[in-house]
């Protein structure tokens, strides 16, 4: 069943790691070395690399490929938020799906923040990538979030309605 609490089985898929960096030039761009493997995902002059921590950048055929459709074809809240689940053998993040068109098929890009929170990504430079579900997905998402502030709120959101919750329990019963 896609979009809420029950999901059927993840496929994981494979993908090459490439790191986010700021650059010199006047567009975004895949920067290779001689062999022809690539390894930085360069940004545009001035564009700030920690702007982009929360989301994974990705090619846009590969959606369809995780997802199994087409992000035209999804409902609205799954195009607005599509989190993916990332994982390596020494962690797992949760990040927005986000598609730029000088990305290649098969590779995905990276803050440096997010590929330590993978542990030694650099040893294997591969990551497994599923879909999640929308409700446990964007919760964990929200849940482990890089930016402070979106995670407190979300923390406290919870404490807040359990208490609630307590409260109410605990005028009912006494």
């Amino acid at each position: 069943m896609s979009g809420g609490g029950i999901c059927g089985d993840m496929e994981k898929q494979e993908f090459n790691v490439l790191r986010i960096k700021s650059g010199n030039g006047f567009k975004q761009q895949l920067i290779q070395d001689p062999d022809g493997d690539f390894h930085f995902l360069e940004l545009e002059n001035g564009e700030n690399p920690f702007a982009y921590d929360d989301r994974v950048i990705m090619y846009k055929d590969d959606y369809a490929k995780i997802f199994g459709d087409t992000k035209n074809n999804q409902p609205n809240r799954k195009k607005m938020l599509s989190v993916v689940k990332i994982s390596t053998r020494q962690g797992t993040i949760y990040r927005r799906f986000q598609t730029l068109p000088c990305m290649k098929k098969g590779y995905i890009a990276l803050t440096t923040s997010s590929l330590t929170l993978l542990g030694n990504v650099t040893d294997t430079k591969k990551v497994a990538i599923s879909k999640t579900c929308f409700f446990s997905g964007s919760f964990l998402y929200h849940w482990n979030h890089p930016y402070s502030a979106t995670r407190i709120s979300m923390r406290l959101g919870v404490i807040g309605v359990l208490v609630g919750v307590l409260g109410i329990v605990a005028s009912i019963v006494l």
